[in-house]
């Protein structure tokens, strides 16, 4: 029986009998499992990591009976052992399941299969597994037994499915296979009434919450529902329950705070920018019911080009604050020396990316990654991840930054793929004037500061310029007041900071040239 808490929420014992019911989506599945587990040899149920599938394996034991065989059995077995010795223990350990239990039920088989053929955990030969596979495909045929399976993906890396050189039927051609697929707006319905009580979920919008984030599993849900618990919010809001999956559970790849937080002030003369990277990427993602209402979508692939300083980073900060978990970057950081390495780290973003749709991946100074010899391949990649972003529709962006255009690829520019250019420009006259008046507003006072003089004098600035000009006036303002120095206007200190970036940019040119 499961226990209620005081705030209507359930909360289980630990007890393998009492399990959570399953959802809409899990009990499907779990009455094809059942039929076909009283019928065939094999049965294999398949779904996406944190789909359930261990605890629908769990009811099914609880139905049938058998024997409920678990990774940590087996990682026991083999633990202690050589590998040349694991074949036989696999096979022992197998056989004797089978022989006290008509049905056995093995958990995660995927799992052992890829530790055992890991060499970095000890193992000195891949395809260990197949001893485990080969054993109950053996026993199942021949003693007419029956064996039921759980794995995160149908089609293995194992040895075992080369029936060429094996000579024997593999568990997947033998196997029915009941697929589970990520949960419906019913299965988020009936987990999130059972963990928070059916009575504090009339405040949520379920369908939103699933479109905001359709991938979560049901540990996740449940753990949200906890936090929820945690901070005494009994029935909570749909604004409520989403910051709670955006500052809890959406994974990313970036520590919101250790990146600098970027306000709009701080973004002048780029409104028109950022109002299209609203419209076209965040607005969707952000609030569904406006994209479910008008049927769009964020755009697959976007481009920040422009000279360096003109704000590219920027933007990508001001995003990752305001997409939270939902924002994933990859930079120059990722390059090393070892390419594997790199797109595997590559690969994991996509990865959970996917899982967190829909998302934003930042790729700062794609332009420099493309021409980097340490990555070679990295376009082809690229491209073979854009199509499947389209063909998969995961609700993904990439927003990649360039200095210049013409060193991304061609292939990865064409329609379809990158679909939105937006240009940061060096600013106008206008625009230098408000950057210089938000940066200056602490240190200058409007009658001794003349703004307008001093944008006058800093024609073809960046942003990142007209930043550093402030603070280093800001820094002489502040050695002067120190010595108890006469202080001059703060108009006198910024013209004198432009002469001297003047002359250090003419000094760097000539040394460079």
């Amino acid at each position: 029986m499961s226990l209620i808490m005081s705030n209507g929420a359930r909360q289980i014992k630990k007890s393998p009998s009492d399990l959570p019911p399953l959802s809409s989506s899990q009990q499907e599945a779990f009455d094809s499992l059942a039929g076909l587990a009283k019928k065939l040899s094999i049965s294999l149920l398949t779904g996406p990591a944190g789909s359930g599938k261990t605890l629908i394996l769990r009811h099914l034991h609880q139905r049938l009976g058998g024997h409920f065989l678990e990774i940590t059995e087996l990682l026991e077995t083999v633990g202690a052992q050589h590998p040349a010795g694991i074949d036989e223990s696999v096979r022992r350990l197998v056989d004797n399941a089978f022989k006290y239990s008509d049905l056995i039920i093995f958990d995660g088989i995927d799992g052992f299969e890829k530790i055992t053929s890991n060499k970095n955990r000890g193992y000195s030969r891949p395809g260990l597994f197949d001893a485990v596979e080969k054993a109950i495909l053996e026993n199942a045929n021949s003693l007419g037994k029956r064996a039921v399976f759980s794995k995160s993906d149908p089609v293995s890396t194992s040895v075992l499915y080369d029936n060429a050189d094996h000579g024997f039927e593999t568990l997947t051609s033998q196997a029915v296979i009941v697929p589970l697929g990520d949960f419906t707006v019913a299965d988020y319905r009936d987990i999130l009434g059972f963990w928070l009580g059916e009575e504090n979920c009339t405040g949520l919008d379920i369908e939103k919450i699933r479109r905001f984030t359709g991938k979560l599993s049901g540990h996740q849900l449940r753990t949200a529902c906890e936090l929820l618990h945690g901070k005494r919010i009994t029935a909570p809001t749909t604004d409520q329950f989403g910051e709670i999956l955006s500052e809890y559970i959406l994974f990313n790849n970036v520590d919101i705070q250790e990146v600098e937080e970027v306000d709009k002030g701080q973004l002048k003369g780029i409104d028109d920018l950022l109002q299209q990277l609203e419209t076209f990427v965040t607005l969707p993602m952000q609030k569904p019911e406006i994209a479910a209402q008008f049927k769009t979508k964020p755009k697959r692939g976007a481009l920040l080009y422009g000279a360096p300083g003109t704000g590219k980073t920027s933007i990508g900060r001001y995003l990752a604050h305001r997409m939270k978990g939902k924002f994933f970057m990859i930079d120059g950081s990722y390059i090393g020396e070892r390419p594997m390495l790199f797109y595997r780290m590559v690969n994991e973003v996509f990865e959970r990316a996917a899982q967190t749709s829909p998302a934003v991946i930042f790729i700062d100074d794609a332009d420099v990654i493309f021409k980097s010899g340490a990555v070679y391949g990295f376009n082809r990649y690229l491209l073979t991840k854009l199509d499947g972003l389209i063909r998969e529709d995961t609700g993904v962006c990439v927003l990649m930054t360039a200095m210049n255009v013409r060193d991304i690829p061609v292939a990865i520019l064409r329609s379809g793929r990158v679909e939105v250019w937006l240009e940061t420009k060096l600013p106008e006259l206008e625009t230098r004037s408000e950057i210089l008046a938000y940066y200056s507003a602490t240190a200058a006072e409007s009658k001794d500061f003349d703004v307008e003089s001093v944008a006058e004098c800093t024609e073809g600035y960046t942003q990142a310029d007209l930043r550093r000009i402030v603070n280093d006036a800001k820094a002489v303002l502040g050695f002067d007041t120190f010595k108890k120095r006469r202080l001059k206007s703060f108009t006198e200190y910024l013209l004198q900071a432009v002469n001297e970036w003047n002359t250090l940019k003419h000094n760097i040119s000539r040394a460079t040239a």
